[in-house]
């Protein structure tokens, strides 16, 4: 009996994604003085906010690859990866997409969406795809226990 454990790839491939989330920016404000056009700020669209959480699901996809003897352990804490990176999807979206206050007259501030916020849903993707892969190797080996 041969089982593939092609899913510890797909959670290290998530985990990749993640690590590269923590330092690749998501957005940034621009804020310009409409008079003039003149740039006046640029703010870094990272928030230290998303750490924590991030910090989290690598973790818990660590913790998820060493656990492979156990694959309903093993499903669980891929779902819970999931959970945590779709949190983590929703409060860049949410950041990127709320007004922002400015007290100065005549500035304009936008959103500028930057690539980081990609590596999220490729995390996503790649977490779905190692869940699927759980779920075959759990079918694969009932069909062998049934053999037996």
């Amino acid at each position: 009996m041969q089982i593939q454990r092609i899913q510890t790839l797909y959670i290290l491939l998530a985990i990749a994604a993640v690590v590269a989330f923590i330092f690749i920016p998501f957005g940034f404000w621009d804020a310009t003085v409409q008079a003039s056009g003149v740039k006046l700020v640029e703010l870094n669209g990272k928030m230290t906010a998303l750490l924590i959480p991030a910090c989290v699901a690598i973790l818990v996809m660590f913790i998820s690859i060493f656990s492979y003897k156990k694959f309903p352990l093993q499903k669980g804490l891929v779902g819970l990866s999931m959970l945590i990176v779709v949190a983590m999807m929703l409060l860049v979206i949410y950041v990127m997409t709320m007004g922002f206050d400015v007290l100065v007259p005549d500035v304009t501030v936008k959103p500028i969406w930057a690539g980081g916020g990609l590596l999220l849903v490729a995390a996503l993707v790649a977490l779905i795809a190692a869940l699927s892969r759980i779920k075959a190797d759990q079918k694969l080996l009932r069909s062998y226990d049934r053999l037996r």
